[in-house]
C-alpha cells in the first residue's frame, strides 16, 4: 500500500512571494551553506521568488520531515539559472517561508 503524504499546499509561488514581501522568511542552515558554496546571494534568491515560476515536477516530499519542498526557478538579472527549494512553516497566526537550498542549473 502506498504511503499517504500530506497534501501539497495551493499556490506555493504566490504564498512564497507574499512571505518574501512581508519579510516572513527564514534561511535554513543548509541553504546558507549552499549559497556560500555556490555564490548565490540573498537578493538573487529574492529575484527567483519574485520573478520566477513554480517548477512543479521538481517538488519533493521529504519523508523525514513529513513536509513538501517546492521548487521555484528563474533567472537572475545577470542571467544565472537558479532553482530555490522552499517549504512553509504554518501556524494559526502566520506563515513563514523557509529557504531550504539554492542550486544553479548549469547548461549541459
Amino acid at each position: 500500500m502506498a504511503k499517504k503524504h500530506r497534501p501539497k499546499i495551493e499556490n506555493p509561488l504566490g504564498r512564497a512571494r507574499a512571505c518574501w514581501t512581508n519579510g516572513d522568511v527564514v534561511f535554513m542552515p543548509h541553504a546558507l551553506l549552499r549559497q556560500e558554496e555556490r555564490q548565490i546571494t540573498d537578493p538573487e534568491v529574492g529575484q527567483i521568488i519574485l520573478g520566477g515560476f513554480h517548477e512543479k515536477s521538481k517538488d519533493e516530499y521529504k519523508e523525514n520531515l513529513k513536509e513538501w519542498n517546492y521548487a521555484l526557478r528563474g533567472r537572475t538579472i545577470d542571467g544565472r539559472d537558479l532553482r530555490i527549494a522552499v517549504a512553509f512553516e504554518l501556524s494559526e497566526l502566520e506563515e513563514t517561508l523557509l529557504i531550504v537550498t539554492a542550486i544553479e542549473i548549469k547548461a549541459t
